[in-house]
């Protein structure tokens, strides 16, 4: 598997990340008058106008079910969302997935954990499709790894400015001590491939460690990614593709 490429970085000046876990739910439907009904699968169903393609699209609120607007027209969900034909207002700028993946080389995603103890970063590639997982804990109630990467939930906006610290974190942290490294588990692999299916030919493969020194206090770092079978996945490679895309979705909050 390749590592990310750098020449994905020449993008960084994009705005508009549409991870709907940085935007208010109230807020929002306040601002764009649409219901937001919420998916069991996570997130929820919303309309974006992607200002770099001008395109409005339709967000079904789980990973990759989108569609461009024309797409959706026959859809009743569309209609349900913002009911209001006469006094509809412009929709929320958020950059479609396509340019997403486009522009950057893939697409971010960000979740809260409950109670506010940390987050959960999803990068999925565009070129060769690949999963890429980091979950960043401080819960101290969590003591296992399939804990500390619950199944998606719709939780209170977060920061941004306390997500990028945890990016910045990510994007220089330095090697930790190996034998401290423990590989992720058989049931946790389960439990991420039922979260998120592996591409074919691929499985989920990863590991975790305790950190004294985060952005959150001593926390717990998980890392995954889906990964060929009959190939090694190392520490040392996960860290790198994390390092570097930490960096790209910093520059896009």
């Amino acid at each position: 598997m390749d590592a990310l490429s750098n020449s994905h970085f020449h993008h960084m000046n994009l705005t508009g990340f549409d991870d709907f876990q940085f935007r208010q739910p109230s807020c929002l439907q306040h601002a764009s008058e649409q219901i937001l009904p919420f998916t069991p699968g996570g997130g929820r169903k919303v309309l974006w106008w992607c200002a770099f393609c001008r395109t409005s699209w339709y967000d079904q609120g789980q990973s990759g079910t989108f569609l461009p607007l024309y797409q959706a027209q026959g859809n009743s969900c569309v209609d349900s969302l913002q009911p209001d034909r006469e006094n509809r207002k412009p929709l929320p700028e958020g950059l479609c997935p396509a340019c997403t993946a486009h522009c950057l080389g893939g697409v971010p995603h960000v979740e809260e954990h409950q109670g506010g103890y940390g987050y959960r970063f999803l990068w999925e590639r565009a070129r060769t499709p690949a999963f890429f997982l980091c979950s960043v804990s401080s819960d101290p109630s969590f003591n296992s790894q399939q804990e500390a990467v619950p199944s998606p939930a719709d939780q209170p906006s977060p920061s941004p400015t306390r997500v990028r610290q945890v990016l910045h974190w990510l994007a220089t942290l330095p090697p930790p001590v190996w034998p401290a490294i423990v590989p992720l588990s058989s049931s946790t692999c389960a439990h991420l491939a039922s979260l998120y299916p592996p591409p074919s030919q691929t499985a989920w493969c990863g590991y975790t460690c305790n950190c004294l020194h985060s952005p959150l206090g001593p926390a717990l770092l998980v890392f995954g990614m889906t990964f060929a079978f009959d190939a090694q996945c190392s520490a040392d490679l996960l860290l790198t593709c994390w390092r570097q895309i930490a960096l790209i979705m910093g520059s896009v909050l």
